[in-house]
């Protein structure tokens, strides 16, 4: 009788379980991400132009909250992972955020969205793909991101033709135009309050030129680069 009780309770310890959903997510890195894109989730290491590393990509927002994107000095950064050219946040084993790039003064602003600040596109946490319908992707360590999305990899010794007016250039196997990439370049501006409790600065890109020598920064923002921390492991 003790037995029979214990096999029917595992029974419905079996069946409750196999009823919950569960939500499987593939964590390889897009067919054109370099050796060092991530294998499985990792933070986003913020590096600005002074060497200064210990300051990770975050939210302003709670844990799993839609909110604009922070570069913050935080104990325990989310960690992202990027498939199909979208760079998500990985909340548990069930959701994820997609990190969009969007444009404040177009975009409908709930409250606690991005600053407008004119010429830059703001980096945003949201529950779905909104936004700029470009790609991120990783130039060995740093992460890149492109408002189109990039073409397909030129097979072996296939040729190639460029039409008038256009400039491309190849990085890692990739032909990116120019112009439409950010070369990797960042955008930290401004510092304000997070309803997580931490003090961080706001996270936005553009296309302009980022050549060093002809770049000016725009008014009250710092160049940063986003890096894998994937290659540290290695």
């Amino acid at each position: 009788m003790l037995r029979a009780a214990a096999a029917f309770l595992l029974l419905s310890i079996l069946a409750l379980v196999s009823a919950v959903p569960s939500v499987t997510f593939d964590y390889a890195p897009n067919s054109r991400a370099s050796r060092y894109g991530m294998q499985t989730t990792d933070p986003i290491r913020a590096q600005g132009e002074s060497g200064d590393s210990d300051s990770w990509v975050s939210s302003f927002g709670r844990p799993g909250v839609a909110s604009p994107a922070m570069i913050a000095k935080i104990v325990e950064p989310p960690t992202f992972f990027i498939k199909n050219g979208r760079l998500m946040a990985y909340v548990n084993q069930t959701s994820i955020l997609y990190v969009n790039v969007i444009d404040p003064a177009d975009t409908p602003a709930p409250s606690g969205r991005s600053p407008v600040r004119p010429g830059l596109f703001a980096v945003e946490f949201a529950e779905k793909q909104e936004g700029m319908a470009g790609e991120f992707f990783w130039v060995q360590d740093v992460l890149n991101f492109s408002r189109k999305r990039l073409p397909p990899p030129l097979k072996k010794n296939q040729p190639f033709q460029l039409q008038p007016g256009e400039k491309m250039v190849w990085k890692d196997g990739k032909l990116i135009q120019v112009g439409e990439n950010n070369g990797g370049l960042w955008w930290a501006c401004g510092t304000r309050h997070g309803e997580n409790g931490a003090w961080g600065r706001s996270l936005y890109v553009n296309f302009a030129n980022h050549n060093v020598r002809n770049r000016r920064n725009p008014d009250g923002c710092q160049a940063v680069t986003l890096r894998s921390t994937a290659s540290e492991d290695d």
